[in-house]
């Protein structure tokens, strides 16, 4: 038994250490405080209703009614799936806080193992480890809540280290690990990242093929890829319950193909305009090793810095005015940001010596990931090369914010920054060579850091696009303070750099063990990045339990709408921008919310209607004295917000406003207005009288069937009723004296709803760009919709499969694996 546990001992204390760095800098979590995540706090309010509802029922909706007037919940609250690759998922973060703790651990985790699998020293691998888990990078993005993607980019690297097993000839090992690392990547169901993931293993197959035509070693090429296919068929499965429901939901999203025609075309994915708001600037994208040379996200600027005492001399030292003005550190070409997307100093330096010395093929791989990586980046500043990707790379187009693509580079980078240590001290050359080839290095990261620490406006004018909103005696000193944090960070840069460089010239005599060399590297690295991720975040992000809370509570206007207790009807929160804030979500169905991928109908409908009524209404707030009588007759002459049915608006967080003009839960129209195509049924939506009359596409003639052309009178005036409300379910009561037209204030989607008419399944078509219709008799009649789609069940029955495949699998080679370890032991007793 010793002899079992003893070479896994080591391995422990490494992960142990990793624990332990984690719990450190997320310290406040163990003092009872809680990180404010804006995207955890927007994602509770978005699944509010959903979560009620299983809690009190014990089932799950795959629809809610509490934002965006209406969508799949999906992406809001994944659907109950027996996926292995989930119960793997949460066993890896060893019970730590799943939203601070457990993400910087399993980011260092699974870049330890990537390095390890390629025959690192574990204190080498610890110190790789560090440097990639505390990436400036990952504690922004754990700082805004973007949990998902953080954990699926921390699951790159034991992806990219079961392939490279597999084409180390360990197929059935390495096809395992690329399985279970790519379906635990799958289980975090952000895409992007996943596909970003399969460029960089496609990049690394076509250096493979390349050296393989070169080598003549094509059958283990072919080998190496059946095995690989199979892994990723394994990973597939248990995922489809997530994967079928997100590829037939995202037909019908932003990400999918509009009907629209604009400017002559159909587009085919997301706006290009859109693709490339965030873009890198060429020069910017030397922060990756010099974190301040643009600015940051806005601690930077401290109180001895030139704005705040020129602040001081004008008395507006004020926390707003302050936090406003150290959010103008940034003077980059991205909109704004949250900070740098910081590699490291140390890191960068061993890639660049990692260039010079690796000799093998992993450095050709490494570096055309890294520069497509820097050039994808760029975006809107390298236009050419990012419309190709757009145009003719699959699926480029479905992925917003180029400058994501530097996820490429944060794993990449540090991989060659760690390979090239390996190769340093494995590199049996002349001493004098090694010398030389570090001297380069050192010369061109540490030069290069020199150099803008002495010219620091190298980088640019020290502008930003906002400065010209800033006061005139403003400009200048918070130009300088921008100057000197690039100085500052440029000298920190360097001093890194020759640190680094000197525990590297000091192996060459022979003098320490390797061990202590690469703890020493560790300890650098470590310093580097600590500091740099305290300034994204630190203990100021964390507050008690109970102003989390506070976040997650209703407002006053809240609670005076929800005295309403009407079965359905939506809500319009205007206090910001309502399509980027859950809080209405949180407590009512809201026609507003949070997400990235909205449905694609109702998103136009909102872009051509609803945000000019947000810029009217916050126009009207400006006003010195705004009267209700003013926002009421406003309200009176936006008709979007009748057809969906909403009851009230929240003008501040204790004002909500009634709007008596709400069409309610169902109508019956007069006449019907045909539309040749979705540019014409958009513009007839502002058109005509929506109550009387609905806009429906030419598609739908042959599902409408007879209408009267004449309404005949009738004593008694037709009626329809929502009588019974579920997420999943509504109930309708009708009573009409001829056959009529309903229009439903419920968001038309094709995948799931089914309609009844008195118990039997009939048809539904779309209405008004974005909601359903039916043709209901003459007479009495009850009118059901449930939600209950076949791609939802088809999932879960096939996760159920691939479930039971890949526990086989894990079994079967426990069994080989403990069995020739047995035999092992036996052996050498």
């Amino acid at each position: 038994m010793k002899s079992f546990f003893r070479p896994i001992l080591p391995e422990l204390l490494m992960v142990a250490i990793m624990a332990v760095l984690a719990m450190a800098f997320m310290s406040p979590v163990f003092e009872g405080k809680t990180l404010y995540q804006n995207d955890i706090v927007q994602a509770k309010h978005m699944s509010s209703e959903v979560d009620k509802f299983q809690k009190e029922t014990g089932e799950y909706s795959a629809w809610t009614n509490s934002a965006f007037g209406g969508m799949p919940t999906y992406q809001i609250k994944g659907a109950p799936s027996r996926n292995v690759f989930q119960w793997l998922f949460h066993a890896f973060k060893l019970f730590l806080p799943g939203y601070t703790v457990a993400i910087l651990f399993v980011c260092m985790l699974g870049f330890y193992f990537l390095l390890r699998t390629i025959k690192l020293d574990k204190w080498l691998a610890l110190a790789g480890a560090i440097a990639f888990g505390f990436g400036a990078h990952n504690l922004q993005l754990i700082g805004a809540g973007h949990v998902s993607k953080i954990y699926a980019i921390a699951y790159m690297a034991p992806v990219i280290a079961g392939v490279l097993l597999v084409f180390k000839r360990k197929y059935l090992a390495g096809g395992l690990v690329t399985a279970i690392g790519f379906g635990i990547q799958l289980v975090t169901n952000h895409v992007q990242v996943s596909y970003y993931t399969g460029m960089i293993l496609l990049v690394y197959f076509c250096v493979e093929l390349f050296y393989a035509i070169k080598d003549k070693y094509l059958l283990h090429l072919v080998k190496a890829g059946v095995t690989l296919v199979a892994a990723v068929f394994l990973a597939v499965l248990p995922n489809m319950t997530n994967l079928l429901t997100t590829m037939e939901y995202s037909k019908e999203t932003t990400r999918g193909k509009s009907e629209l025609v604009k400017d002559g075309a159909q587009t085919k994915g997301l706006d290009l305009n859109y693709i490339t708001d965030w873009s890198y600037g060429i020069g910017e994208t030397l922060n990756l090793f010099i974190p301040n040379l643009y600015g940051g996200g806005g601690s930077e600027l401290t109180n001895n810095s030139d704005s705040y005492k020129v602040l001081k001399a004008n008395n507006l030292t004020d926390e707003n005015t302050w936090r406003y003005v150290q959010g103008q550190s940034y003077w980059g070409n991205q909109p704004f940001t949250s900070g740098p997307h910081y590699i490291g100093a140390i890191t960068i330096f061993l890639a660049v010596l990692g260039l010079l010395i690796i000799r093998r093929k992993e450095k050709w791989w490494l570096a055309i990931i890294i520069v497509l990586s820097v050039f994808l980046a760029w975006g809107k500043n390298f236009m050419g090369f990012t419309e190709f990707f757009v145009n003719h790379v699959p699926l480029f187009s479905k992925f917003r914010d180029a400058t994501n693509s530097l996820i490429i580079a944060q794993i990449a980078i540090p991989i060659l920054a760690f390979l090239a240590v390996r190769d340093w001290f494995a590199w049996e050359a002349d001493p004098k060579v090694k010398l030389k080839k570090l001297y380069i290095s050192t010369g061109i990261a540490g030069g290069l850091a020199l150099l803008f620490a002495l010219i620091p406006t190298l980088a640019g004018s020290f502008t930003g696009a906002g400065d010209a909103g800033l006061p005139e005696w403003l400009r200048e000193p918070l130009r300088s303070d921008r100057i000197a944090l690039a100085r500052q960070d440029a000298i920190r840069t360097l001093i890194f750099v020759l640190l680094a460089a000197g525990i590297l010239w000091y192996s060459l005599r022979d003098k320490m063990k390797k061990e202590y060399l690469f703890i020493g590297l560790a300890v650098l690295i470590l310093a580097d990045m600590w500091m740099v991720d305290k300034r994204y975040l630190n203990k100021d992000n964390f507050s008690s339990k109970s102003q989390y809370a506070q976040a997650l509570k209703p407002w006053p206007a809240d609670e005076a709408i929800r005295k309403n207790t009407d079965l359905s009807y939506r809500v319009f929160d205007v206090t910001a921008s309502p399509f980027k804030s859950g809080h209405a979500s949180g407590f009512h169905h809201s026609i507003g919310g949070y997400h990235g991928a909205k449905l694609g109908r109702y998103d136009e409908l909102s872009v051509k209607y609803i945000i000019p009524y947000v810029a009217r209404l916050q126009g009207l707030m400006n006003v010195e004295k705004p009267s209700l009588e003013s926002f009421q007759q406003a309200v009176a002459e936006m008709p979007v917000l009748h057809l969906m049915n909403t009851r009230y608006l929240i003008l501040r967080p204790n004002l909500p406003l009634r709007n008596p003009d709400a069409y309610g839960n169902a109508w019956f129209v007069d006449r019907i207005k045909w539309a040749a195509n979705a540019n014409e049924e958009l513009d007839a939506v502002g058109s005509i009288q929506l109550t009387n009359e609905a806009v429906i596409d030419q598609r739908f003639k042959d599902q409408v069937g007879d209408l009267p052309a004449q309404l005949s009178v009738s004593s008694q005036p037709d009626a329809i009723k929502l009588v019974e409300y579920k997420p999943n379910y509504l109930k309708y009561e009708a009573e009409t004296s001829q056959n009529r037209l309903a229009v439903f204030s419920e968001i038309y989607y094709p995948y799931g709803w089914q309609a009844y008419l008195d118990g039997k399944e009939t048809n539904h078509i779309r209405a008004d760009y974005t909601l359903r219709a039916m043709v209901i008799p003459a007479g009495k009649h009850t009118v059901e919709f449930r939600f209950d789609p076949q791609s939802l069940k088809t999932g879960q029955t096939i996760s159920l499969i691939g479930t039971l495949l890949v526990l086989l699998l894990i079994v079967g080679m426990a069994i080989v694996k403990g069995t020739r370890l047995k035999e092992e032991v036996s052996l050498k007793i």
